[in-house]
């Protein structure tokens, strides 16, 4: 019998979820288990091809010496098939000096000092620059302190490490003057630096989720296009990807919804959501943007470059 036979107080997107994926009634004790959940979990899960010590250390320091809450789900250091989806998207693009602002856990950081690339990490916590300068021990690791809602005070900074390129990995929707902030960073930018950003989609998605991570908005490709391009960055790419991944936010905010009394963004049912889809989806995300790029997704991905000053 199907799990969802046992759940009628589960709302319409949710039951469809269930009722798509085709879970059924043996998976029960360990859904609710999850759906109960609702503290950040301790445990780390990783792939067998994929047991990255200093990955854990980093969540454990940052728990430790974070001034912030952390904005995001303990699930997301420990989902290597969805990192590397997001890596091959964007790999290509980066210079030899990064400008990384939001490193997250670190996830990408690694990868890019161990391709030899000088890496600035810019963050709003000063405890979680600590954590990630202990995790990743690279000479080619530098770390600033960074409010990118007042950034002109480490304006000299920035145009002294002359990046050739710009990251911000789910860090626009943070900040409230998205285009003051991109007008700066173009500013500082030389003629030809490339500005990578990946951001939230679709504001018929903001959810529970959304306000307890800090966002101000989602963006459509128009909406983030004439941002940028307003702030001074000429657009070479902007497309909508993980089209496959909206299902599976619409479930993690409808079950927090209907079974926690706040939003969770790091409960246990949000994190079971989101390595099941990192095992069985993350495959399928990349072969479906081909066709979904142009219309929808549960992210938007630009590449834009910096206009000669």
């Amino acid at each position: 019998m199907p799990i969802t036979s046992f759940l009628p107080r589960i709302p319409p997107p949710v039951n469809a979820y269930l009722k798509f994926f085709r879970i059924r009634s043996r998976h029960l004790p360990r859904l609710r288990r999850n759906l109960a959940a609702e503290r950040i979990s301790c445990v780390i899960l990783h792939s067998a091809t994929t047991t990255d010590s200093a990955h854990v250390s980093l969540l454990q320091a940052c728990e430790m010496t974070t001034e912030l809450p952390l904005t995001m789900s303990s699930s997301m250091l420990s989902i290597s098939n969805y990192h590397q989806y997001q890596w091959q998207l964007f790999q290509q693009y980066l210079g030899a000096r990064v400008l990384e602002i939001g490193p997250g856990f670190g996830q990408y950081t690694r990868r890019m000092t161990e391709q030899n690339r000088e890496v600035l990490a810019c963050d709003l916590d000063s405890g979680h620059l600590s954590a990630l300068t202990a995790a990743i021990p690279s000479a080619r690791l530098t770390t600033m302190q960074l409010d990118l809602n007042n950034c002109q005070e480490r304006r000299q900074q920035i145009a002294d490490f002359r990046p050739e390129s710009i990251l911000l990995l789910n860090v626009l929707e943070h900040i409230e003057h998205h285009e003051a902030a991109l007008n700066s960073l173009c500013s500082v930018s030389n003629g030809g630096t490339t500005l990578i950003l990946l951001v939230p989609a679709l504001n018929i998605l903001y959810n529970g989720l959304d306000r307890q991570a800090g966002h101000f908005r989602r963006y459509t490709v128009r909406s983030l296009k004439n941002v940028c391009e307003q702030a001074g960055w000429q657009t070479a790419q902007c497309r909508y990807i993980n089209a496959v991944g909206i299902p599976g936010w619409i479930a993690a905010g409808a079950i927090n919804s209907v079974f926690s009394r706040k939003e969770q963004l790091d409960s246990g049912s949000t994190n079971f959501l989101l390595r099941f889809y990192d095992k069985w989806f993350t495959g399928l995300s990349r072969l479906a943007d081909r066709f979904t790029g142009p219309l929808c997704g549960l992210s938007v991905f630009y590449v834009g470059t910096a206009k000669g000053h």
